[in-house]
């Protein structure tokens, strides 16, 4: 082929096995181990910073992640973004063809004190089956990974399969004539490796048949359009002429010309206390009784809110009544008070009675609010706490000379 010969992305992907792409996949991450570049993703060049910085806030956007979530980062390379959700609390799995760029994150990760305490799933994948069970993760997310892929209409099926109900796949790709771009042709020339193109239609005539539903895209783009304040206005207050819709729409119509950052989910979003929008609740707390090493009550308690709470345990979003102490003995945290062993849902009132240490010393005040372990205390969702006073017990006066001769005090 001449060199200046554009290479069809179709020969290339069947020209090899599946092995063998996955082969030259890891040649082209082991022929830089020590390069810089691939460490300080995504913060390398203006240009592709602001790509990449723009690219990871709208995938977090619609990813609607939440503590503990298991997140699969398909295609990750060195994993930069899986540490970054590592970062705030999820569960990340470092999957990639290239055993050397896996190689290369995880001991980048290991070395960086701020990772101190957290942790990555990293994974290989053999081009064809993803390592997971059936069912097994909440969200998959696909940065810049998916035009590299060879059999697209399979990896999607592995997709669905590894996929929780109420799961969501994230894609941030470029767009259909990618294969064609110079640098994708430099890439496929020199290194033999897939720069596939995205083209949402074919995707959706595979994934639509598996059962994904509602395949959405985000007319998003790193570059935004620049208003005046007039046109903004009017923009903002539905006054806009045709001339200020045509400039926000020329905005988007090039800046996504090889941009696609779109979604499909399986079944139905389900959204409950893990995620901490929609949290309400009442509640009520009676004291029945105060000994010197613990105290007794009851509490009624009604969720108010839109979603479910999770049952009352130790895991994110779990829904229990949380206390703390008031006064010159406070602390952050004083106890807990299971609410039930199931899902509460929305309008459901329970009652319960609890027991907590009786407070060190008397008389202290007790501050019940509800929380969402790992998430978040309804106080701050606009919910009001309830201050309990806790007073020592009525002294009993020892009996007289005449109480212990006849039984009277």
């Amino acid at each position: 082929m001449p060199d200046d010969a554009l290479i069809d992305v179709r020969d290339l992907i069947a020209r090899y096995s599946a092995a063998e792409h996955v082969s030259r996949a890891d040649a082209y991450f082991a022929s830089m181990p020590d390069n810089p570049l691939l460490l300080r993703k995504p913060f390398f060049g203006l240009r592709d910073t602001q790509a990449n910085m723009h690219g990871v806030a709208e995938i977090l956007s619609r990813l609607q992640l939440f503590p503990g979530a298991v997140v699969l980062d398909f295609g990750a390379g060195t994993g930069w973004l899986s540490k970054a959700l590592a970062y705030i609390d999820c569960r990340p799995i470092a999957m990639d063809v290239s055993a050397a760029a896996l190689a290369i994150g995880r001991r980048a990760f290991e070395a960086d004190p701020v990772a101190t305490g957290l942790s990555v799933d990293w994974r290989s994948f053999d081009g064809i089956t993803i390592p997971l069970d059936d069912d097994s993760v909440d969200r998959i997310v696909c940065f810049d990974s998916f035009h590299h892929v060879a059999d697209q209409a399979a990896t999607l099926k592995e997709f669905y399969r590894v996929l929780r109900d109420g799961g969501r796949v994230v894609f941030h790709e470029p767009g259909p004539d990618h294969s064609k771009a110079a640098q994708s042709q430099y890439e496929m020339r020199h290194h033999d490796v897939i720069e596939n193109d995205i083209v949402l239609e074919t995707i959706w005539q595979s994934a639509e048949p598996l059962g994904f539903s509602g395949l959405r895209i985000a007319p998003a783009t790193p570059v935004t359009a620049g208003l005046t304040l007039d046109s903004y206005n009017r923009i903002r207050t539905g006054k806009a002429t045709p001339e200020d819709t045509a400039a926000v729409l020329e905005t988007i119509v090039a800046g996504a010309a090889n941009l696609r950052i779109f979604s499909l989910d399986k079944g139905e979003q389900v959204f409950d206390s893990r995620h901490g929008e929609g949290l309400a609740g009442e509640f009520k707390i009676w004291l029945t009784s105060v000994g010197p090493d613990t105290l007794q009550g009851r509490a009624k308690v009604t969720n108010t809110g839109h979603v479910r709470w999770r049952a009352s345990g130790n895991e994110a979003g779990c829904v229990s009544l949380g206390v703390k102490l008031r006064g010159a003995n406070a602390g952050s945290d004083y106890g807990r008070v299971k609410l039930s062993g199931t899902a509460i849902d929305p309008g459901q009132t329970v009652e319960i009675a609890f027991t907590l240490p009786t407070p060190p010393a008397l008389p202290a005040e007790l501050v019940f609010d509800l929380v969402a372990e790992f998430v978040t205390w309804f106080e701050t969702k606009g919910s009001t706490p309830v201050i309990v006073p806790v007073t020592p017990p009525p002294e009993t006066k020892p009996p007289g000379l005449l109480g212990r001769l006849f039984g009277r005090s």
